[in-house]
């Protein structure tokens, strides 16, 4: 996928996100140094804020809340 393409996909999400009357829930694996720690962060696209980064990148680590 070029660049291009990347941002259509993001600006028709947020379009439909800023539509809805529920949170819409964005999630974004990042990595603190490539290779190493990864970290989940959570942001509201409909309000196009950051809500939280969560330790790890496995499903296990989304479920549990603590």
């Amino acid at each position: 996928m070029d660049g291009k393409e990347s941002l259509r996909i993001q600006t028709e999400c947020i379009e439909k996100a800023q539509m809805s009357h529920q949170l819409i829930l964005g999630m974004d694996d990042v990595a603190i140094r490539k290779g190493h720690t990864y970290n989940t962060g959570l942001h509201d696209l409909r309000g196009e804020s950051f809500l939280d980064f969560i330790a790890g990148r496995i499903t296990f680590s989304l479920s549990d809340p603590s």
